[in-house]
């Protein structure tokens, strides 16, 4: 890993980017595992307010002596009151604080419960922000001296601060912004949170993090979580390292391959929030992971790596995820699952897109899927456009052959990083493989399409074609199985993220081998529901859509409020997508006996479901005809048509011989008409399969695909009955 951000650091570099500063001791704080509250001192050390972090604050720092003693990021050991587990009474008013004046009155009740909150063991780290001299900062300086005096004072007295805690608290619940997420993080701030252990015994559990800031009388829109403040406290942290390193002696770095001073201790932390909040050291082998300790060698002494090369590689890191995600850097799900709190929580990677060229701001990373969760709907081609037509143009005007850094980061424990995936594709490789996943979104029939939910429709779904899916759809797409008949789906490890990056990017001899391996995945976890899905389209009334809606309302699930609709889309096209890869090209399996094994078992389907309404007043039965024997077809395509042949003779006969009376209710009319129809589609199919000797055999991999895909296109429509011969040109045009 720490030979690829080195790549990335000197490209940076070269491009003239100001990857400002890094210090192993001075990080970002992470605000996801602790009750975060920002604190606001004044200059005679009293608290002045209390406000919440906002989520996504990109300006917050820590300052910390190896892996303690953070600060102004504090997290005190005990709350200030101290209130006793079994006093249920109190607890129900600190757990449930709807009430103002119920609250305040306990707190009140509970002065005699606080407790010595000491923090003078913090006066290293306040005796370094308070040394920060430059005479260029002189107005930042001089604030940075006021903040440390101001906490000097605040954590004087041990019993004050516990004081000083819960008066500022009590003033907040009582201010008019206070609302109820506000309410329950100053009671936890107060007296922590009671939590039940898997004995059943209840503890009290304090974890609590205090950002310390100032208000200054001259200078009220002053905060030391500034841009310029975090800039004045590095140069402080650098200054300081370079007195210490003059006794320092030069040796031969390991990345570098130049005689240096050495790194001493752990690399500078790096962190992604929201993927990977609390900081971690950006080097494998990192002292805090408890798996390195039985080498006896970890951080700097496993590695001889120069300080100005850890702090470089660490400053290049985290230029890119500082910014907003979607550019060049964003999360994206790998398909693995870890339990919390008993249930199954998918984990994510940080992806990080970085060309070699100064271009323009560019989402270069969100073509590997939706950014947020209201991108649901972005379609790949329209964020694929803008980026293929600036790498093009920046390939012909470029010198030297550009090329993108793409790196996978995952948190493989607690703390500890790796490096999960590399690639380096050269920028008109990169746009080769974007526009053959574009061609690839057009290997379907064009007449396929899916219900999904839509606004304008009086039913409330619309038929639509399914869009060409996302990298990470794949990802998450098949890290679900659908299970008794498509109704619900478990939750299963998907295959590695790297192997569809390697598909997606066309890494030579391996991308075909991977379209065959997800091609496999894909049918065998999505039978069901594209088996059932069928049967559901082959019997609705697409002008109400009831059965499909009672489908799916049965099988969503709070966890996935989108499928199984969206799924069944998803691999539709997914399919479509992998058959391309592998040269089978929807021009010409349209035409193969598989995908006509498909169409004319959905065909029986349709004249099946005639029958029944014109036969039987509508009473379907829960397997159609054709949909009883897909399973069949795929282990015994022969065996299967001649089973149909002999179960479908009573439908043949009756539409061949069933005539219209104007005076029979339209649904009949319709249904004997349609009937006739199936029968002028179904007849060439039969030719044609009759004729093929294939057919003794099992289907392979490929031709499954097609049968589904057979079976799940439409059979009537606007089209008349040429609409077998128009079926079979190439789709090109679409």
């Amino acid at each position: 890993m720490l030979i690829e951000l080195l790549t990335l650091a000197r490209n940076l570099k070269a491009q003239g980017i100001d990857t400002g500063l890094v210090h192993r001791d001075f990080d970002r704080p992470g605000v996801s595992s602790h009750a975060s509250l920002k604190v606001i001192l004044n200059e005679r050390g009293e608290i002045a307010r209390l406000l919440p972090i906002v989520k996504g604050d990109e300006y917050l720092w820590t300052l910390k002596r190896g892996n303690f003693k953070y600060f102004p990021a504090v997290r005190p050991e005990k709350p200030p009151i101290c209130l006793n587990v079994d006093d249920d009474e109190k607890w129900s008013i600190f757990e449930n604080p709807a009430r103002f004046d119920e609250l305040s009155n306990c707190i009140v009740a509970c002065d005699g419960l606080l407790q010595e909150i000491n923090l003078s063991g913090l006066g290293d780290q306040v005796q370094r922000i308070s040394q920060c001299t430059f005479p260029d900062e002189l107005e930042i300086v001089r604030a940075l001296n006021q903040f440390a005096s101001a906490f000097k004072l605040f954590a004087s007295n041990p019993k004050e601060v516990a004081k000083a805690i819960s008066r500022a608290v009590t003033v907040a619940l009582g201010t008019s912004s206070c609302d109820d997420s506000l309410r329950k993080l100053l009671t936890i701030v107060l007296v922590g949170q009671r939590k039940k252990k898997k004995d059943q015994k209840v503890e009290r559990e304090y974890k609590v993090q205090l950002c310390f800031d100032i208000s200054l009388p001259d200078d009220p829109a002053f905060s030391i979580y500034t841009a310029s403040v975090r800039n004045v406290v590095l140069r402080a942290l650098h200054a300081e390292q370079a007195t210490e390193g003059k006794s320092k002696s030069s040796a031969q770095c390991a990345l570098s391959g130049k005689a240096m001073a050495l790194l001493s201790g752990p690399f500078p932390s790096w962190s992604a929030p929201p993927v990977i909040s609390k900081p971690l050291n950006a080097y494998s082998k990192f002292s805090e992971a408890e798996c390195n300790f039985r080498y006896h060698r970890a951080d700097s002494a496993a590695f001889p790596v120069a300080e100005d090369v850890a702090n470089q590689v660490v400053a290049a890191l985290k230029t890119i995820t500082d910014q907003p995600p979607g550019t060049n850097w964003r999360a994206l799900h790998n398909g693995k699952f870890e339990r919390k709190q008993s249930r199954l929580v998918e984990t994510k990677d940080v992806l990080v897109v970085f060309p070699t060229i100064p271009l323009e701001d560019l989402r270069i990373a969100s073509l590997f899927g939706p950014v947020n969760a209201d991108d649901g709907r972005k379609v790949f081609q329209d964020e694929a456009r803008p980026v293929c037509e600036v790498f093009s143009r920046a390939v012909g005007s470029a010198v030297v052959a550009p090329y993108l850094v793409i790196l996978l980061i995952r948190q493989i424990s607690p703390g500890q990083i790796q490096l999960a995936y590399s690639a380096m594709p050269p920028l008109d490789d990169f746009v080769s493989a974007i526009e053959h996943w574009n061609a690839s979104g057009k290997n379907l029939p064009s007449r396929l399409r899916v219900p999904l939910p839509s606004k304008k429709a009086k039913s409330g779904f619309g038929l639509f074609k399914p869009n060409l899916i996302f990298p990470e759809e794949v990802v998450r797409l098949l890290s679900q199985e659908w299970i008794r008949g498509g109704s619900e789906n478990v939750r299963l490890e998907s295959p590695a993220i790297g192997s569809v990056l390697d598909l997606f990017l066309r890494k030579p001899g391996v991308y075909m081998e991977v379209a065959v391996s997800l091609l496999g995945t894909a049918l065998d976890r999505a039978s069901g529901l594209l088996t059932r899905a069928g049967h559901i389209l082959h019997c609705d009334d697409f002008t109400t859509f009831e059965l499909w809606r009672q489908f799916i309302s049965s099988a969503r699930s709070q966890r996935e409020p989108k499928y199984p609709d969206y799924a069944l889309s998803q691999t539709i096209s997914l399919i479509g997508s992998l058959l391309y890869i592998m040269n089978s090209k929807v021009e010409n399996y349209m035409s193969e006996s598989a995908f006509l094994v498909g169409k004319l078992l959905a065909a029986m389907d349709e004249l099946h479901k005639c029958y029944c309404i014109a036969v039987r007043q509508g009473d379907i039965p829960n397997a159609l005809i054709g949909n009883g024997l897909l399973g069949r077809a795929s282990e015994s395509p022969a065996r299967a048509l001649e089973e149909l042949s002999e179960r479908s003779r009573v439908y043949l006969g009756w539409a061949k011989s069933a005539a219209v009376r104007k005076d029979a209710p339209e649904s009949i009319q319709i249904a004997i008409n349609s009937a006739r129809k199936v029968l002028r589609i179904v007849a060439p199919i039969s030719e044609s399969l009759h004729a093929d000797s294939s057919l003794d055999q099992a289907m392979e991999l490929v031709q499954k695909a097609h049968l589904f895909l057979g079976y799940l296109s439409p059979i009537l429509g606007k089209e008349e009955s040429d609409e077998l011969a128009s079926e079979s040109q190439s789709t090109d045009s679409e």
